[in-house]
């Protein structure tokens, strides 16, 4: 599951939480360190709760019913969560960073600066357009596919062989 290296910025993830009442933050990943723990419960007690190890099911669900994801990773090979994300109809806030934005496309809200006046503005962005960004979501999501990725890869091979 996720892990929370420095690159992922889970710290801006819990600032940013933290400076709003609205939403509580649900953590899926590893076990959380001590550290952790005790700026979670420092900067936004009560509102956070981590799910680890846990079925695809439960994941989708928890996107689901989620307002958004936060992405704020800095170095990302593909970026998965992000396509998960579009898949189960979730909105996005995500760095503008390494492969973040040719996975995000159009579909979600990209952050050029991990600046917490900029995920204020991602959530009032979001308001106002959900139905738009979830729907740009879904195109953005049939972009990409195992199979897809399975036949480009071949293609490389066979390209290669000749």
């Amino acid at each position: 599951m996720g892990s929370r290296e420095k690159y992922k910025n889970f710290d801006f993830a819990v600032k940013a939480i933290a400076q709003t009442n609205k939403f509580k933050l649900n953590i899926v990943g590893s076990v959380l360190r001590v550290e952790e723990v005790a700026m979670l419960n420092q900067l936004i007690p009560g509102r956070w709760e981590l799910f680890n190890n846990i079925e695809n099911l439960t994941l989708n669900e928890l996107y689901n019913n989620a307002y958004a994801l936060i992405y704020p990773s800095s170095c990302e090979g593909f970026g998965i969560p992000l396509l998960e994300a579009m898949k189960a109809g979730c909105p996005f806030i995500a760095f503008n960073s390494s492969s973040i934005p040719e996975v995000a496309g159009d579909a979600g809200v990209l952050i050029d600066r991990l600046e917490v006046l900029l995920f204020n503005e991602s959530i009032s962005i979001i308001e106002k357009n959900r139905e738009e960004i979830v729907k740009k979501g879904f195109n953005q999501a049939n972009k990409f596919s195992w199979e897809k990725c399975y036949q480009e890869t071949l293609q490389v091979y066979k390209d290669l062989y000749k």
